[in-house]
């Protein structure tokens, strides 16, 4: 229980020390632009989350490692391989002038020490064709990498309501927890209970009244925390498929596939450029801001649960299916044709059916301009 309890107890206090001493920072770590195409709130906040987030995380690896607790020296490591990614989402946070492509390459670089120094490395998908390629070189290594940082700049995409990054991430490594406990890997169960509490700590302050946001900082450590854990999970693990991680992760990296096709191939726009249109802006701007408050809950708020409920229907497959290649596959699949589905809904303005439970916001679709 230390692994979950000592980092969300420590997230929590850490969040609160940020917000009571805002005054002395505020003029580098708050998010002033409420105007911007993909910006939902109406103050000034603090952008900076991710550092008590990563602070928590790096407390409890130091407090484990002077209690000689298992997996504390692989923790370590752990947490230094992801520098690269956090440090340069933090420069994005207090700078605004950290392009996509160095943060990008930046993930890139954790991703290759990870691979390197805790085998976070696949070789193996169990599909000829691609089993073929990877076995030549380096190509493992460097497909590996890229996964990282990929699902690294995924979850920064995500990350645009009160709770939608933070509340898909605990899902995500709720699931990675579990399996790897079947699976009886102690590493990647404790860092995953690990980076789970020191969320959790920051959930609290950002659901539902965004007190404080993650940051791309945040966004870019929880990223590769989950990228890496699954990797490691399903390289050291034969049981464990490595389908397992593909359709856990599979809700924030489609999100990110479609949006570079979307903008690329349909709109002829540049791939970096902001706009409106990802799935959960959408469902924002359909569903939520045309239905009355609930519980005393914004409508910015209240997006963040239809996409956990998305999130869900594959994590659900995935932690049952683990090491079912086939079932793992045609969830994939399954997946990828609902959410093409919810998305095409909401573009021509209809409610899909996953979206009608809330009686109150189907009468008051209607249209918005995007």
């Amino acid at each position: 229980m230390i692994f979950l309890m000592l980092p969300l107890g420590l997230s929590f206090v850490f969040v609160l020390l940020i917000l009571r001493y805002d005054r002395w920072h505020s003029r580098f770590s708050h998010d002033h632009d409420i105007c911007g195409v993909q910006k939902f709130h109406q103050r000034a906040v603090p952008r900076v989350g991710g550092v008590a987030i990563i602070l928590a995380a790096i407390s409890c690896v130091a407090v484990t490692a002077i209690l000689d607790a298992p997996a504390s020296h692989r923790l370590g490591l752990f947490m230094l391989c992801s520098l690269p990614a956090a440090l340069s989402g933090f420069a994005e946070d207090l700078t605004k002038r950290v392009s996509p492509r160095a943060r990008l390459t930046c993930a890139l670089v954790s991703g290759l020490l990870a691979s390197r120094f805790l085998h976070a490395t696949v070789s193996v998908v169990h599909v000829p064709i691609i089993d073929l390629i990877l076995s030549v070189g380096p190509a493992a290594l460097v497909f590996s990498s890229f996964a990282v940082a990929g699902v690294t700049h995924a979850v920064n995409i995500i990350d645009g309501f009160n709770g939608l990054a933070s509340g898909v991430s605990l899902l995500v490594l709720s699931s990675i927890a579990l399996v790897a406990y079947l699976a009886g890997d102690q590493f990647v169960f404790f860092a995953a209970l690990m980076i789970a509490g020191s969320i959790l700590g920051f959930f609290v302050w950002n659901f539902p009244r965004g007190a404080i946001f993650l940051g791309d900082g945040g966004a870019y450590f929880i990223g590769y925390s989950i990228a890496v854990l699954a990797l490691v999970l399903v390289s050291e693990n034969p049981t464990v498929s490595p389908w397992y991680g593909a359709l856990a992760l599979i809700y924030p990296v489609f999100e990110t596939l479609f949006t570079i096709y979307r903008r690329k191939f349909v709109q002829g726009k540049p791939v970096g450029q902001p706009d409106g249109l990802h799935l959960h802006t959408l469902v924002h701007r359909r569903i939520t801001c045309s239905s009355q408050p609930r519980f005393g809950l914004t409508s910015n708020s209240m997006t963040s649960p239809y996409l956990w409920v998305l999130c869900l229907m594959p994590l659900l497959p995935a932690s049952i299916f683990w090491n079912q290649d086939v079932s793992l596959v045609v969830s994939l699949g399954l997946f990828i044709l609902l959410y093409v589905y919810l998305y095409a809904c909401l573009v021509n303005f209809r409610a899909p059916l996953l979206f009608k439970a809330s009686r109150s916001a189907r009468p008051r679709l209607r249209r918005r301009g995007v």
